[in-house]
């Protein structure tokens, strides 16, 4: 910057620490915008959300459907919109694109969110889809391996499937963790004979004597 003094030309020095302080300035309004945007558009979604359920809530579904399809065209990785149309799709009775909605839900998170992934096995297993039911259940018990409701819908699909073998060895490990229950205790002991692994006896008598 150039002014002058009593007459004379002086270059006036920018202070290093004001163009430190400019800088941070900015970034804080940039953060600040961002964070603004980030709220705004949260807003928009969970007023979609609302709206869209109003319309589940009474059977309308194709009404549903049509406010998540539009919002999506908007936002197509939004994954609380996605994961509501798929859900929706579902109770619609339209399990092919209940499993198509949530599949991609589920690719975006990289296959690491527990509640999508039981929705996504939930929705497979009424579709009759238990290949896809099961391997979402068994990333879950990956996520977490204490999720008893997963493990024994899980030792359910191996069982009706014939994999009594696969059944087993997904009760046992509920055991390991310590996650007893009569219920489960009974389950082992059909399983060790139906997988030819024993006669069951010491599972019976557990279950037999467990409080």
């Amino acid at each position: 910057m150039y002014t002058t003094c009593r007459g004379r030309g002086v270059h006036r020095r920018r202070d290093p620490f004001q163009k430190v302080l400019a800088v941070c300035i900015l970034s804080a309004v940039c953060v600040l915008s961002g964070c603004s945007s980030l709220a705004l558009r949260n807003g928009r979604v969970d007023r979609i959300l609302i709206e869209a359920q109003a319309f589940a809530g009474k059977g309308e579904y194709r009404s549903a459907l049509a406010i998540y399809e539009s919002a999506l065209a908007e936002y197509p990785q939004q994954t609380r919109l996605l994961y509501n149309l798929g859900l929706t799709y579902a109770l619609s009775g339209d399990f092919a694109s209940s499993l198509d909605t949530l599949g991609t839900l589920n690719n975006l998170t990289a296959n690491g969110n527990v509640k999508y992934l039981k929705a996504y096995g939930g929705v497979a297993a009424a579709a009759m889809e238990f290949e896809i039911a099961k391997e979402a259940w068994l990333r879950v018990l990956e996520l977490d391996p204490v999720d008893m409701d997963t493990r024994m819908r899980l030792i359910s699909a191996f069982t009706d499937s014939g994999d009594f073998g696969s059944a087993y060895r997904t009760a046992l490990q509920a055991y390991g963790l310590k996650q007893y229950s009569k219920v489960l205790f009974g389950r082992l002991s059909e399983l060790e004979v139906s997988s030819g692994l024993g006669n069951g006896i010491s599972w019976k008598l557990i279950a037999d004597t467990y409080k």
